[in-house]
Formats: structure tokens, C-alpha cells, sequence
């Protein structure tokens, strides 16, 4: 994924992109990013209009979380209730970023 950086004016590769599974409905692309100085594998969705994580994964990697006002999220595969969140520093293949996360409940973790 290359993403353009207006403010130094040049291209940047994102992220190396850790693995690639391939199902019968779906490409599934997975990389490590660092948090708070804890690795973790992250999920990228292209196509999503705002980000989320497990709260557990919230929790170990220290985040600040705060509460906010509840927000209905419906997802391809069900409905929640969500009401915290979490600004954060990122950092993947060099590159740091600041990204709000929206804090859900998600059992099954990639």
C-alpha cells in the first residue's frame, strides 16, 4: 500500500504486509504494528471507514481509553454497542501515525 505524505511530499510504502491467506470469499491481509512498544498483528481493512480493537488487546498494549457517548456500529456480521474508544500513536514499517480506535468486544482475535 503506498500512501502519499503531503507534508514531506513524497511516497512512503506503509507496511510490509506479514501474510496474505486467501479464502473462498476473502483476502485477508495481516501485518505487525507496534504499540506503545508492544507488537502486535493488526488486520487491514481498506475499505473501512473507522478502526477498531479488542478491548483486551487495548488493555495489554496500555492505552488510555476513554469513555464516550454510546454509538451503535453494525459490522457484515452483527450489531454492537460501542462506548469507548482510544487515541494512539502507531508505528508499522517505520512509519508513525496517530489513529483513533473505537474499543469493541471481538472473541476471535487473527
Amino acid at each position: 500500500m503506498e500512501y502519499y505524505d503531503n507534508k514531506y511530499k513524497k511516497e512512503m510504502n506503509l507496511c510490509y504486509l506479514e501474510e496474505i491467506e486467501e479464502t473462498d470469499k476473502e483476502i485477508i491481509i495481516k501485518t505487525e504494528v507496534n504499540i506503545n512498544g508492544i507488537d502486535v498483528m493488526a488486520l487491514i481493512d481498506t475499505g473501512a471507514n473507522v478502526s477498531f480493537i479488542n478491548e483486551e488487546v487495548a488493555i495489554k498494549t496500555n492505552m488510555e481509553i476513554e469513555e464516550i457517548e454510546t454509538q451503535n456500529v453494525r459490522t457484515a456480521n452483527n450489531e454492537q454497542s460501542i462506548k469507548k474508544r482510544a487515541i494512539i500513536d502507531i508505528e508499522f514499517n517505520g512509519y508513525n501515525t496517530n489513529m483513533k480506535l473505537y474499543i469493541v468486544k471481538i472473541y476471535i482475535m487473527i
